[in-house]
């Protein structure tokens, strides 16, 4: 699934749910229609902040960065995208252009959580989501990343690594 930067949080949060339907609430409770509307995804993720929705489902499904400035494409994986709190990796003149998914085994499961002061069109005091692929009762493969816990999004490593994943 590649997503345009500058696709609304409504179309591309309604691409991510029409692939994996389990992310239809949290895409449901993702700010309000208007803002879901007139904002964007890669908006959203070039912000960097540590309680956007996006980023941590993003990268709980493997995504990658695609930034541009001027003929020069480079990809990275969104986990190293960001470096601090408000940095990234972003070079002088570059812009995102878009963000990619790959396709994930269909016996994968996805889910996202997200705990705010108010059920709906607030932000996350923490949101957790995660992709987990399992091989009987072993876990053949985890993903976790939580935003709210730290100044940046973050992968739980030691935490995939604990529960089995690589």
């Amino acid at each position: 699934l590649w997503i345009g930067a500058a696709a609304s949080l409504e179309a591309a949060w309604g691409a991510l749910a029409a692939r994996h339907p389990s992310l239809t609430e949290v895409w449901r409770r993702f700010a309000s229609p208007p803002i879901r509307h007139a904002g964007t995804m890669g908006g959203n993720v070039a912000n960097g902040s540590p309680i956007g929705d996006s980023a941590p489902v993003l990268m709980a499904l493997d995504a990658q960065i695609e930034l541009r400035r001027g003929e020069r494409v480079r990809r990275l994986p969104l986990t190293e995208f960001y470096v601090d709190y408000m940095k990234n990796k972003l070079e002088p003149g570059e812009f995102v252009q878009a963000l990619w998914l790959p396709e994930l085994p269909a016996q994968r499961l996805v889910r996202a959580y997200k705990i705010s002061k108010r059920f709906d069109c607030d932000i996350s005091a923490l949101l957790l989501a995660a992709s987990i692929e399992l091989d009987g009762d072993a876990v053949k493969t985890i993903r976790l990343a939580y935003g709210g816990l730290a100044a940046i999004v973050k992968r739980a490593a030691a935490a995939d690594a604990a529960l089995g994943g690589p």
